[in-house]
């Protein structure tokens, strides 16, 4: 699939990517370059990672787009994320990871756009739990994630004419994890209580001199792990 972000090279690029972001954490960063050799990987940044993360609430991320003639492409990205946990580094002995979901995620993208003359990118996208773990060197990784209430992603396009390609994307997550790493064990529980995951994409469109590239994807639980 082409990328959701378009890159503009002429005379104006029109991009809006609002988002809403209920709790975000990063809490160790290591260069990724930093091999078994290298003097660096000697150091220990952190020891364990202990995390919790709740969301009450309602996030609301919405594009309203209107849009008689565009000189370039068009790129509109609508976001949200009720918890979201980022973890980089060489070596934890222990890493705890809680997420707790119960509230609503909303990302809403309505674009009119009469003619462009470049590409147009369109994406929502809503999750209710991310976590991403890439650790060089693991003991345990013990993580839980829980979600009630449903994340919505919904695209309403009514488009004239687009001279280049077209993409659009809608993307409702519910628990989402990859983690990257060397780890001596792993415990993982994802659990979607009766949520609704929503991905909806609507498109109206007269005529495009480009491909025509339309998703919509609604996940429930997802887990990947690498490197072990």
């Amino acid at each position: 699939m082409k990328t959701l972000f378009a890159s503009a090279a002429a005379v104006a690029l029109l991009s809006i990517a609002p988002s809403a972001m209920a709790q975000t954490s990063t809490p160790a960063t290591a260069p990724e370059a930093c091999r078994p050799t290298d003097p660096c990987f000697d150091v220990t940044w952190t020891k364990s990672i202990d995390s919790n993360q709740s969301t009450n609430a309602v996030l609301n991320s919405r594009i309203d787009l209107n849009v008689g003639r565009a000189q370039d492409a068009v790129v509109a990205a609508s976001s949200s994320i009720g918890n979201n946990f980022n973890a980089q580094g060489r070596s934890s002995e222990y890493v705890n990871l809680n997420q707790n979901f119960t509230g609503d995620a909303f990302a809403t993208v309505n674009a009119n756009i009469h003619e462009a003359a470049g590409d147009v990118d369109l994406s929502a996208t809503a999750i209710a739990n991310n976590a991403t773990l890439n650790i060089v060197q693991a003991g345990h990784i013990n993580l839980n994630q829980s979600l009630i209430n449903d994340p919505s992603a919904i695209i309403n396009a009514n488009l004239g004419h687009v001279a280049g390609e077209l993409t659009v994307a809608a993307t409702a997550g519910g628990n989402m994890a990859n983690i990257t790493s060397d780890m001596g064990s792993i415990a993982a529980n994802q659990r979607l209580h009766r949520a609704p995951i929503n991905a909806v994409s609507t498109v109206n469109v007269g005529d495009v001199a480009g491909r025509i590239d339309v998703a919509s994807t609604a996940i429930g639980n997802s887990l990947t792990i690498r490197g072990f």
